[in-house]
């Protein structure tokens, strides 16, 4: 709230004290509320003091644990994760699976173009969707990727197999 002097000077000396008494007003109107804003900062801040100063006493007093001694060496080791040197880790095998989603995704989303109805489906096309079934169950969303894209297309795949069998009466 500023005072602007120039405005004031050309006012007559009547409206000129009208006008300051104006802003007095409400500076103090102004100097109240914040008064009570920071009257009620300090009584919120008191109370959370009080309540750390009552949850300290109450809290008991922490203690390192070896946690050693609470499990056995034997149960310890027995937990550990070993380190897997099994090549389906391989970084080409991870690649070929992805690969061989995509395909799988393309081969079921082909199928959903075509009128689908009980019996529509050859031997062939029933083998091949039973095939994709069996990958999609034996494959967990964390061996295939970390990649969200490849959480959707998994999601994807299935999703359009479900839909194919449901169509086809295969389920």
């Amino acid at each position: 709230m500023a005072i602007d002097r120039k405005e004031l000077m050309g006012l007559t000396p009547e409206k000129r004290i009208m006008r300051l008494k104006e802003l007095e007003l409400k500076l103090q109107d102004q100097r109240k509320k914040d008064s009570q804003e920071i009257e009620s900062l300090i009584k919120k801040s008191m109370e959370d003091l009080r309540k750390d100063e009552i949850a300290e006493r109450i809290a008991p007093p922490s203690r390192q644990t070896d946690i050693s001694s609470v499990f056995s060496r034997e149960e310890m080791e027995a937990n550990r994760p070993k380190p897997s040197k099994n090549e389906e880790d391989s970084p080409a095998l991870s690649y070929l699976r992805k690969e061989q989603l995509v395909k799988d995704y393309a081969e079921v989303k082909d199928l959903l173009n075509y009128e689908l109805s009980p019996g529509s489906l050859g031997r062939d096309q029933i083998r091949k969707l039973e095939d994709i079934n069996t990958r999609l169950t034996k494959s967990s969303y964390a061996t295939l990727s970390h990649s969200d894209q490849m959480a959707v297309i998994v999601s994807a795949t299935k999703e359009a197999l479900y839909r194919v069998r449901k169509y086809t009466g295969i389920e």
